[in-house]
């Protein structure tokens, strides 16, 4: 920008992409089911976006089904999880889910064992994250009791 920080647009769009939807969940969890889904979505297409951009994928088009089988399943838990009464939800985020997953799998271009080792790394580097997020949650459940 100004030549001081270097630091690619597509970047700064991801991470706006991921608070913004981050912060749309956060707003509506429990309250509005269709903003809430709307903002699972938007978080979730923004951790997409950053995948794609730092880990290195041979062809990033191939990425785009599963992840939105992905996507779509993972909102559709999270609106599970909002309200514990809706079970048509749940399945249809699990199912969803296992598309995802099994699109991934019989593709070949993910194994269990390649999965852990990157769950591994990225837990590696973004620990401090994790547990602000953890800590985060744990705040937030003392406070509804």
């Amino acid at each position: 920008m100004l030549g001081i920080i270097d630091i690619p647009v597509i970047s700064i769009l991801t991470y706006t992409v991921i608070f913004y939807g981050l912060s749309i969940v956060y707003a509506s969890f429990s309250k509005n089911k269709s903003s809430l889904f709307v903002g699972a979505v938007i978080f979730l297409t923004g951790v997409v976006l950053f995948i794609i951009i730092n880990f290195e994928f041979i062809d990033a088009g191939e990425v785009i089904l599963p992840s939105s089988f992905l996507i779509m399943g993972l909102s559709f838990l999270v609106l599970y999880f909002s309200k514990r009464n809706d079970t048509v939800f749940l399945i249809l985020g699990g199912l969803l889910s296992a598309v995802g997953i099994t699109i991934v799998m019989f593709t070949g271009h993910i194994n269990l064992q390649t999965y852990f080792t990157t769950v591994v790394q990225i837990t590696k580097s973004y620990w401090q994250i994790i547990i602000i997020f953890i800590v985060i949650i744990l705040l937030e459940r003392a406070d509804k009791k």
